[in-house]
């Protein structure tokens, strides 16, 4: 944050995060405009900012109200002296009357001050409600702007890793017994982004990795991250599912008909692709692994652990269009009654794979 006191501060104050600001000896009886400005963790500063407009009142001595009571205070005494020189000086009645008649008006004054300070002060109540209105008014930008960070949160953290750190949670880290891991990449990117140009490219990985997150989402897998064109989903974090392993098995095998899919869009929108066909290599392994977040001004969700490894050497060995997966894969889904739907082969669960892939059976 960084923040300004307009009719006092010369300039914004150091960045920083802290959320209160002290004043001392601010001159009174004038009107500031404190302004407030964040920045996000990309750096991006919020020039708009929040603004609230401040006025500081004078001492009470320094105020019409207190004068009108000094007159109204003077009044009084002044009514008492009379009264008590009437009961004295009956000789000087005629004296006496001139002396109310003034002191009246006097009291006829002091009514039209008092009448003045109600209507500064019904003045100041309507300045009040505005002023009211206005940090309501700023209220709720600053709750959508919270709601707009929470949504970028969600965007690159688990909705449970991003639900904890909201809670002051600083380290996340824990380790997973059963979970499942698939590597993804596209086969011969290279020559692919040979035939298109630089927009066109990051459109059809857009379009292939938006389609695969779909997916995911649809066999309630994490998405992990992407590399280049490589993709990395899991599922067992950062909530265990006892079915880990048969989600990202029917996931791996419907990714083609989603690459399909875009490659068919694609070409209808009149986009060449040429005679590459978009295929992807994957592999899967199954096993134990951590996971945690790391870093400070990015924050990442990530997974480590031999079961990541072998995962990705399954799919550097695959071939294209196939899914590769570990003797561990096999003998977890030999496990499930609805395995007779997919057709696997094994393979040593450390070592790059030579027997046929995993496909759909038909």
């Amino acid at each position: 944050f960084k923040y300004l006191l307009e009719g006092y501060d010369k300039a914004w104050t150091e960045a920083g995060t802290r959320r209160v600001a002290y004043y001392t000896n601010l001159p009174r009886g004038r009107q500031y405009r404190f302004r407030v400005i964040a920045c996000n963790n990309d750096g991006i500063w919020n020039e708009m900012g929040a603004t609230v407009m401040l006025y500081l009142q004078p001492f009470f001595w320094e105020t019409w109200w207190f004068y009108g009571m000094c007159v109204m205070l003077v009044a009084g005494s002044g009514v008492g002296a009379f009264r008590w020189r009437v009961r004295q000086l009956h000789d000087r009645a005629e004296a006496l009357r001139q002396i109310v008649a003034e002191r009246t008006q006097d009291l006829q004054s002091a009514n039209k001050e008092i009448s003045r300070q109600m209507e500064i002060q019904t003045e100041q109540a309507r300045e009040i409600e505005i002023t009211n209105m206005a940090l309501h008014e700023q209220n709720t930008i600053i709750e959508q702007q919270r709601e707009q960070s929470n949504r970028l949160l969600l965007n690159v953290l688990p909705s449970v890793i991003a639900e904890r750190m909201k809670t002051g949670e600083t380290r996340i880290a824990e380790h997973f017994a059963n979970v499942t891991v698939l590597f993804a990449d596209v086969v011969g990117f290279t020559k692919l982004s040979a035939n298109v140009n630089a927009q066109e490219l990051v459109e059809l990985l857009d379009a292939l990795f938006s389609a695969l997150d779909a997916l995911a989402e649809k066999h309630g897998l994490e998405k992990i991250k992407t590399i280049g064109d490589a993709y990395m989903v899991v599922c067992g974090v950062p909530v265990p599912m006892d079915d880990h392993c048969e989600r990202v098995a029917r996931f791996a095998l419907a990714m083609q008909s989603s690459l399909d899919a875009v490659r068919l869009q694609w070409v209808m929108e009149g986009k060449e692709l040429g005679t590459h066909p978009v295929q992807m290599r994957v592999g899967i392994h199954t096993g134990e692994a951590v996971a945690g977040v790391i870093g400070t001004q990015k924050f990442s969700y990530d997974l480590w652990g031999d079961t990541v490894n072998t995962a990705s050497r399954m799919e550097s060995h695959g071939e294209a269009g196939k899914v590769h997966v570990t003797t561990e894969v096999v003998r977890r889904l030999s496990l499930v009654s609805s395995h007779s739907s997919l057709g696997v082969h094994e393979t040593n669960e450390h070592e790059p794979m030579t027997n046929p892939p995993m496909t759909r059976s038909k």
